[in-house]
């Protein structure tokens, strides 16, 4: 895979959606966990590769969502390299 010279940066944010924020360059996005767009845009490829990891990483997202929902914090999620 080639490397990138900006890199996508994730987020959750503790509240009802269960969502994610990127951020890659000028371009925020928030997308549910679900895969839908709720706001922004994203270049495709980047679009494509946020939904690869999310796809392979969806139960610890799913977790994390549900811990940050309950006041429990969060852990880390390995990064798509």
């Amino acid at each position: 895979m080639e490397l990138l010279k900006e890199k996508v940066v994730t987020r959750m944010v503790s509240g009802y959606y269960t969502d994610i924020h990127a951020i890659y360059g000028d371009n925020e996005i928030v997308i549910a966990l679900d895969g839908e767009i709720l706001e922004g845009e994203f270049p495709t490829k980047q679009l494509r590769m946020l939904e690869g990891w999310m796809a392979i990483h969806e139960d610890e997202l799913y977790a994390n969502w549900q811990m940050l929902k309950e006041g429990e914090g969060f852990f880390k999620i390995e990064p798509l390299r």
